[in-house]
């Protein structure tokens, strides 16, 4: 999918992929993806879209995994306020999204668990 963020100071940014980052400290490997894009003008116009609010804490590993996805599809994710972007996706593409979504959760829930 093609994403396009806009950043809280305004700008658009077209974001290309995603830097795999791998750090070893005490025995344990965390791997963590830094995404990279290119400024733009602006999204594309003239499609009709949902709209599906995330919060901040996770929208990075959100674009993350719609980066994955292998459809041509035009995803614009904006700041909502500082705690929430909105994801517009166009029509019949937002169980995408809350799929994503629940698997985050899922993986936060059961790390969780190891924890306790």
């Amino acid at each position: 999918m093609e994403v396009y963020l806009k950043l809280r100071n305004g700008a658009w940014m077209l974001i290309n992929k995603k830097i795999e980052q791998t750090t070893v400290s005490s025995k344990r490997r965390v791997t963590r993806f830094i995404l990279a894009g290119t400024t733009v003008k602006g999204p594309p116009s003239g499609f009709e879209n949902e709209v599906v609010k995330v919060p901040a804490t996770v929208v990075n590993r959100v674009i993350s995994r719609l980066l994955d996805v292998k459809e041509k599809d035009i995803v614009v994710v904006e700041p909502v306020d500082p705690e929430h972007y909105a994801i517009r996706v166009p029509r019949g593409k937002r169980d995408v999204v809350e799929s994503i979504l629940r698997e985050i959760a899922a993986r936060k829930r059961a790390k969780g668990r190891e924890t306790s």
